[in-house]
């Protein structure tokens, strides 16, 4: 199960090609009382890590001796499919009736 964090950050790379991190921070612009910018990036870096885990996401960034610094987000394959699955409503059986119609023989 997604959190509504990780939800947006595949709604938003589905519509883009890659992303930074920073830009996810508009998640907690709706948010009536948002964690401290520090928290914001800790817990959106976090989601990311846990969306990579799970193949939805790859990132680009830079290996400092004791960090990892993402500098863009996009999706995988696995990842399309789900976002795609967000957007798209499931369809409804198409039932056939005749009730209403008149058949002229």
């Amino acid at each position: 199960m997604l959190s509504r964090l990780q939800k947006y950050i595949l709604r938003n790379l589905y519509t883009t090609k890659f992303m930074k991190p920073q830009a996810l921070l508009r998640f907690y612009e709706r948010e009536k009382n948002p964690p401290s910018r520090k928290d914001q990036q800790t817990t959106v870096v976090r989601s990311a890590e846990r969306l990579i885990i799970q193949g939805l996401i790859a990132a680009r960034g830079k290996w400092t001796k004791n960090k990892w610094y993402i500098e863009a987000l996009a999706l995988t394959p696995a990842g399309k499919k789900r976002a795609k699955s967000f957007f798209t409503q499931p369809q409804l059986p198409f039932i056939y009736s005749s009730h209403g119609h008149s058949k002229k023989h």
